[in-house]
């Protein structure tokens, strides 16, 4: 899973913050008050940027092979992504929100059915945008599912600790290896 002690280190490291951070936005979030409102606001700016700043890595790797077909699907897909990504930041209408939460879903994961590259490789390039088309869902919901918001939040909390224990005993088990 891991390329490089210090890299694995460091990914787990940062994954696992950016989880515990949107579990505890999650937990805010189901308050329901006006400090929700305004987290809720602003989630959907960093999100949007967010989906905007995760394609843009597709959208150079689709034009320099754009004269495959390949490069024509990721170009165009990365060009909406974007484009929903920006339509996010300054639109928060409900319809919206489950236009790009499912376009961030589903894009990745079809891109990940159709590679001819590694599966494993591919989704560790897509799972970012599944991560934050599943949190946009999540948080699109905010309004009816306060109980379903909690119960996500102590799940990203708690997964990403998991996760964070897992690369530092990788760390851990891989600086042993090679001292033998």
């Amino acid at each position: 899973m891991f390329e490089n002690k210090k890299t694995s280190l460091l990914s787990a490291i940062v994954f696992s913050g950016i989880g515990v951070i949107v579990g505890i936005i999650l937990i805010i979030l189901s308050t329901q008050d006006e400090w929700s409102n305004l987290i809720i606001h602003i989630s959907f700016i960093v999100l949007g940027a967010l989906a905007v700043l995760v394609n843009v890595p597709s959208l150079i790797s689709g034009i320099l092979r754009i004269d495959t077909t390949n490069g024509r699907f990721l170009t165009v897909s990365a060009v909406v992504a974007i484009a929903l990504g920006v339509l996010l930041i300054f639109q928060h209408q409900e319809f919206t929100k489950y236009i790009v939460s499912f376009y961030m879903i589903a894009v990745p994961t079809i891109t990940i059915i159709v590679s001819s590259e590694r599966k494993s490789s591919r989704l560790k390039r897509e799972i970012p945008k599944i991560i934050v088309g599943v949190v946009l869902l999540i948080i699109g919901f905010a309004n009816m599912l306060s109980l379903l918001i909690t119960v996500a939040g102590l799940a990203a909390i708690l997964l990403s600790v998991g996760y964070l224990l897992f690369g530092v005993i990788n760390f851990l088990l891989k600086g042993n290896s090679s001292q033998k």
